[in-house]
């Protein structure tokens, strides 16, 4: 992300996963509560707080 910024990117997509929801009915609706059970789905689940962070504070324009 910090990268990104320095070379003021056009846009920084993150490929968020339906993981983050822990076991979930399908089609999951993106209003269902986090609950990250597993290390990959906390993992996904920071890098995504961690892009939003960066668009907050430093306007780096994200898609998630």
């Amino acid at each position: 992300l910090e990268c990104a910024r320095a070379v003021n990117v056009k846009k920084f997509v993150y490929a968020a996963s339906s993981s983050c929801y822990g076991v979930a009915d399908t089609p999951t609706n993106e209003n269902h509560p986090i609950q990250t059970k597993y290390p990959y789905s906390l993992s996904k689940f920071q890098g995504e707080q961690a892009a939003l962070h960066w668009h907050q504070v430093y306007s780096l324009p994200v898609k998630l």
